[in-house]
């Protein structure tokens, strides 16, 4: 058995790791609230992906945070009375500063290449984020050149 290909990827709601061999993709998924391991059989998949340029879902509950933030100041602002300004802004910059941390975290964009089953489902997504960033377009390539070979030997 020839020596896969390996592309690790980490992402806001967890890792996950690309075995690439001639005919399959093992994928190893560790996420907070689970562990899995998939076999996705190369011939079953178009060689044609589709390109998904996205923020990670975190950066808009940071965008929340900055809302509420935002809206905790407002109200200090406009608030009579000694104690009540002042616990809403006590509120307020904790709030601020986990929006940015947040969404600052999350604010670049990741490139997904989505590949699909013959019906149209989208069933394997590798995205450009990790430790392996580097080697993403090469493994894409190297799993589009795959996926038409298996295709091909149908």
């Amino acid at each position: 058995m020839a020596e896969p290909m390996i592309y690790r990827e980490v992402l806001a709601r967890g890792r996950r790791k690309f075995e690439l061999y001639p005919d399959r993709v093992i994928l190893h998924i560790k996420y907070p609230n689970r562990v899995a391991e998939l076999t996705i059989l190369l011939s079953d998949l178009r060689p044609t992906p589709n390109k998904l340029v996205i923020r990670e879902w975190p950066f808009s509950m940071g965008i929340g945070f900055l809302l509420a933030a935002c809206l905790l100041f407002a109200a200090g602002l406009f608030t009579t009375g000694s104690n009540s300004s002042e616990i809403l802004f006590i509120f307020a910059i904790p709030t601020l500063f986990t929006g940015t941390i947040i969404s600052g975290y999350c604010w670049r964009k990741i490139e997904f290449a989505s590949f699909v089953n013959r019906q149209g489902v989208s069933v394997l997504d590798v995205g450009d984020a990790g430790p392996d960033r580097g080697k993403f377009r090469e493994f894409v390539d190297l799993l589009i050149a795959q996926i038409s070979d298996s295709n091909k030997a149908q």
